[in-house]
């Protein structure tokens, strides 16, 4: 949408308060440089107007070539692509900007991009969670003498849901650490995991 945040932001600060008008031509599809005139606060000299609508036009073309355009390289925590060759054959490669030669080179693709050309991407994620609980299964163990069998644990323990996901205690638990998810938790305290 080229009435994104910044590009409105840009449109108000040439335009002043006519730039609402602007906008909401431009949310319902596009923009028409002859509605200047018609839009209160614009300039009445023929000249001064014409040059503002070019200059609207111009920010408005460039907003929609950029539009979609990835705007900086990003890891995925846990992507991981993967093929039969060398993946210099396939994708380009960089290394990260900081750090040493020995990491771990990342695609220039995008993910959709990766699988359109045949390679396959596999997200391994809560690897860290896996091991936090495999060493508490083991100090358990060890400081108290019960084997515990994570498989047994009930997903569904009305207690559990009570004092960790109604408090939303729940800074280590896959997919419900961030404080948006958080926030969710403390107002709609879910019963299960499904809600």
């Amino acid at each position: 949408d080229p009435a994104s945040a910044g590009w409105e932001q840009l449109l108000r600060s040439m335009l002043g308060p006519a730039a609402d008008d602007v906008i909401a031509q431009l949310r319902e599809g596009g923009f028409d440089p002859s509605q200047l005139p018609t839009i209160p606060g614009m300039p009445t000299d023929p000249e001064a107007l014409r040059q503002m609508a070019a200059q609207v036009q111009r920010l408005v073309d460039t907003a929609r070539r950029l539009e979609g355009v990835a705007r900086h390289a990003s890891t995925h925590a846990a992507g991981v692509v993967i093929s039969r060759e060398p993946l210099a054959e396939h994708v380009p490669l960089q290394r990260p900007t900081r750090g040493d030669e020995s990491s771990i080179p990342t695609t220039q693709y995008a993910m959709a991009q990766v699988a359109e050309i045949g390679l396959l991407k596999m997200d391994f994620l809560g690897l860290a969670t896996l091991t936090v609980i495999t060493d508490a299964v083991k100090l358990i163990e060890e400081t108290r003498g019960e084997k515990l069998d994570i498989e047994m644990i009930p997903v569904d323990d009305p207690e559990t849901f009570k004092r960790v996901f109604h408090t939303a205690l729940t800074s280590g638990v896959f997919q419900f650490e961030s404080s948006g998810m958080r926030d969710i938790l403390r107002r709609y305290k879910p019963d299960t995991v499904e809600e």
